[in-house]
């Protein structure tokens, strides 16, 4: 049962008339307001109750156990929402409070909240899933969860004082929404196939799993310049994207005297948004026993010389630019021995993937179907051999990235009906199921059919990565989920080209991560003729490795119920012009992007109005076109 409204008061340092500063935890005073969704961007005293607590032993605990500290988290979040709902707290105050703690203000008002739930690489167990299905049905109207390109799990049209409730209930199934959200390290997200993928040196689970519980509820990332992103890939092919992330990690080895020794390639400074960037390679080669302190001494960097002032200029990218490389890297070098000299964490030895480097290889699709499995299309396209022998990855592909609540529970039941097999949340807004046996297919096929979940689209151009868009948003300039629908739908019903990546997000922001597609579009408006009009930003020939990223060029803008055309002249031009062997990503990259502009020119331009008025609405819109500017709280 909660605590007393009193007894809150009383432990929290609190009073009727709103938070006063706490003894511990942070000097000086910053607006409430400023900073990214509203956080803080200097030590807040609205921020000192919350996080006061967290006087840290060795390593980022307090001596408390997680469960201990989850609760009162909770307790005192409740406190304040009482206290917002009653009028005796200041929206400005409160709304810092409640985003570090991953919960969002929706587009439609009122007390309709967005609670993003932290799933740590995407690794989700039968009972954690369980319990997000019950806060589904029990607290929100759509009866679904959204898997986002963080790997986490986003629940819509949550009432503000259900919160609390809902909480708790993910507390009891080992969820937080913790950090969520706000100037802190977000959820750390990492490739589904890590541990499974035939290509790997060697699994990166378990830093992937230590890096996520060592940097929640550290006091050194609790009032960040801005929001801290961390990605494990475990292969070149860079399969969670830590080439666009402020630090990321990939799975290295190095020859040495006959002996191969295992470590970690460090990109640092990638980003999206308005100014994307690539991230710059930090080290070739780092030891398992300096992963931890570099991390560590990056972020501590950054929180040390990140613009607070300045929010547009506040992420780590800006920071590599400020200093400039050579000086970056010397002061991560100095706080690096710094970190060495206090208490962390050991970390497991990596343990070799026997088929990486050898002339070994998975098993291929393209043999017979196994017994009892009868489509064809699912096996070869949706399951991946894995380095285990005779074991399977299945991808399961998410319309939109929603899950039902049905659904949950379905794949709940089959996790624990096969305690082996693993569900993990993918970058592409999908889940996938591991450690699928070849003997077990058949059945693994029939219960993913009776739940709509045996579609063979996962990973193919039909698979559109896509943001939440103004269903939800307040940023959104176009519904981005009615786009990414419609080039879904006409993915599968048989489009001239396939095997392309498609993102989509509904502003500049970036969150659908348009910058590193094939093909990317994000959503605008223009005037024309007196009347704003919802356009696309029309993107080619983005991508990610190991080596950095690619950042797809602009070509023009497009007006939204014209998209679909747009892509279909794509296509046409590709099949016109491209090379022996060359795929459409390839031919993206390689076109000249006058030439593209040339052949869609003629769709930016629009009829009056009067003759056309259909082509001046929002996709899946048929109401008159009306922007708004609101105040964003972030839908990524």
């Amino acid at each position: 049962m909660a605590d007393s409204l009193e007894e809150l008061r009383s432990r929290e340092g609190v009073s009727r008339q709103g938070p006063v500063p706490a003894a511990q935890g942070g000097a000086g005073r910053a607006p409430a307001g400023g900073g990214e969704c509203g956080a803080p961007t200097g030590p807040a005293e609205e921020m000192k109750p919350l996080w006061s607590r967290y006087r840290t032993h060795a390593w980022g605990t307090t001596g408390k156990d997680r469960a201990t500290e989850q609760q009162e988290e909770i307790s005192t979040l409740e406190y304040y929402i009482h206290e917002f709902l009653n009028g005796r707290l200041d929206e400005d105050k409160f709304k810092p409070m409640r985003l570090y703690m991953g919960i969002y203000g929706q587009r439609q008002g009122g007390t309709n909240q967005m609670v993003r739930i932290k799933i740590p690489f995407g690794r989700l167990t039968a009972d954690t899933l369980d319990r997000i299905a019950g806060c589904a049905e029990r607290y929100t109207p759509r009866r679904m969860a959204h898997v986002t390109t963080r790997q986490d799990l986003q629940l819509h049209f949550v009432k503000l004082q259900d919160v609390p409730a809902l909480l708790r209930e993910l507390a009891r199934g080992g969820a937080t929404t913790r950090e969520a959200c706000g100037n802190t390290v977000r959820n750390v997200t990492g490739c589904h196939r890590l541990g499974v993928c035939p290509s790997e040196p060697f699994d990166l689970t378990p830093y992937a799993d230590a890096v996520s519980a060592f940097f929640l509820r550290n006091p050194d990332c609790q009032n960040l310049p801005r929001k801290f992103k961390i990605a494990f890939s475990g292969c070149p092919n860079d399969c969670a994207a830590g080439s666009i992330h402020d630090i990321g990690v990939f799975a290295q080895v190095r020859e040495e005297g006959g002996r191969t020794t295992c470590g970690f390639r460090l990109l640092v400074g990638g980003g999206l948004g308005a100014a994307p960037r690539s991230a710059r390679l930090f080290a070739d080669f780092l030891p398992k026993e300096l992963l931890l302190p570099t991390m560590r001494a990056i972020v501590r960097v950054f929180n040390r010389t990140g613009n607070r002032k300045n929010r547009y200029r506040a992420r780590m990218k800006f920071v590599l630019q400020t200093l400039g490389w050579e000086r970056f890297v010397q002061e991560v070098q100095k706080e690096r021995e710094a970190v060495l000299r206090e208490a962390l964490p050991d970390l497991p030895d990596p343990v070799p993937n026997p088929l990486h480097g050898s002339e070994a290889k998975a098993e291929s699709v393209t043999r017979g179907l196994p017994a009892g499995v009868m489509d064809r299309d699912w096996f070869e396209n949706a399951c991946e051999p894995q380095q285990q022998p005779g074991r399977y990855l299945v991808n399961l592909f998410l319309y939109r990235g929603d899950v039902t609540t049905a659904q949950m529970r379905g794949l709940a039941a089959l996790l624990r009906r096969h305690s082996e097999i693993e569900l993990r949340l993918t970058f592409q807004q999908n889940m996938a199921l591991r450690n699928v046996s070849e003997g077990k297919l058949a059945a693994v096929h029939a219960h993913l059919a009776a739940l709509g979940l045996a579609s063979a689209a996962a990973e193919t151009s039909a698979d559109v990565t896509v943001c939440p868009g103004a269903d939800t948003c307040n940023l959104a300039k176009t519904h981005s989920m009615a786009l990414g629908a419609f080039l879904a739908d006409r993915m599968k019903s048989g489009a001239a080209v396939n095997g392309y990546r498609i993102k989509i997000s509904g502003c500049e922001n970036s969150c659908g991560q348009h910058h590193i597609a094939d093909l990317g579009f994000y959503g605008c408006i223009r005037k024309v003729g007196g009347r704003i009009v919802p356009h696309y930003v029309i993107m080619i020939g983005g991508s990610v490795s190991q080596d950095g990223a690619t950042i797809g060029r602009e070509v023009l803008k497009i007006p939204s119920r014209r998209i679909g055309e747009a892509v279909e002249r794509l296509a046409d031009l590709y099949l016109k012009e491209k090379a022996a062997g060359e795929s459409f990503g390839a031919y993206l990259r390689r076109v000249d992007r006058d030439r593209v502009r040339a052949a869609l020119k003629d769709l930016a331009q629009l009829p009056p109005y009067e003759e056309a008025p259909d082509l001046y609405r929002d996709l899946g819109e048929e109401q008159e076109y009306e922007f708004v500017e609101r105040a964003g709280e972030c839908a990524a």
